[in-house]
């Protein structure tokens, strides 16, 4: 069984008890119901976040976390503040590692060597080709998955990832008209996205509490990919390769 699925499996049936024991008095928790249950989610972003290695998601679950708490433990700072802080500590520690020598070697084994790469959250490896009308399917959930799309006539792309690590590989796909699309529904997840530097991307997606980040630059004259969808509470980086 997959680490991932596990590991969160554990975890939500621990929460789950926490959770009656804090309503029937096993669990002295002096918090309100809505704060519990939010605090739940968010331990859950941080520890996905730990697992990832996603700056924002670490950062942005312990801010959003104190801003949950803020109120039943008479903290005397208002929400504004923390998300500043938040984004500040986010924008300072992405310039210092941007470009580390352990990530891009890390994501060249993964790129390179795909068959002999392992770690600790135990991905899932799968190799798609040959869809039907060139439409793929990707759908994700509590665990690490890892898809290389190689599609001669790629056109479009549904990706949907919930607490789950994903990384999608598109550069080795074609695209024969002049326009794709790739739509996204990604919920506390950690997503990267890899395309061929000679496509021109045109990113449209509500961001909701996430981060979206580009690596690299497409070709404007190259065939027209837009991505639309929902990001929320995640992290999303597209990596031109």
């Amino acid at each position: 069984m997959k680490f991932f699925r596990v590991f969160w499996g554990l975890f939500f049936i621990v929460a789950a008890g926490t959770f009656i024991g804090t309503q029937t008095g096993l669990v002295s928790i002096d918090l309100p119901i809505f704060a519990i249950i939010a605090s739940i989610i968010l331990v859950a972003v941080f520890i996905h976040s730990l697992f990832t290695k996603s700056i924002i998601g670490i950062i942005f679950s312990a801010a959003l976390e104190a801003i949950v708490l803020a109120g039943p433990l008479n903290w005397n700072i208002g929400a504004g503040p923390i998300l500043i802080t938040a984004l500040l500590l986010s924008i300072g520690i992405s310039i210092l590692f941007r470009g580390s020598g352990i990530r891009r070697h890390g994501e060249w084994v993964m790129h390179h060597h795909r068959d002999v790469y392992h770690h600790a959250i135990d991905p899932d490896v799968e190799t798609i080709d040959g869809a039907i009308n060139g439409h793929i399917e990707i759908d994700n959930r509590f665990t690490g998955s890892v898809r290389y799309v190689q599609e001669d006539d790629f056109k479009s792309a549904n990706i949907t990832a919930y607490m789950a690590s994903t990384k999608v590989y598109f550069d080795k796909s074609t695209i024969q008209g002049d326009t794709a699309n790739i739509h996204l529904d990604i919920d506390l997840s950690g997503t990267d996205i890899f395309v061929p530097a000679d496509w021109n991307l045109i990113i449209n997606v509500n961001n909701y509490m996430g981060g979206i980040e580009e690596k690299g630059r497409g070709n404007t004259n190259g065939p027209k990919v837009t991505v639309t969808g929902r990001v929320r509470m995640s992290g999303l980086t597209i990596h031109y390769v």
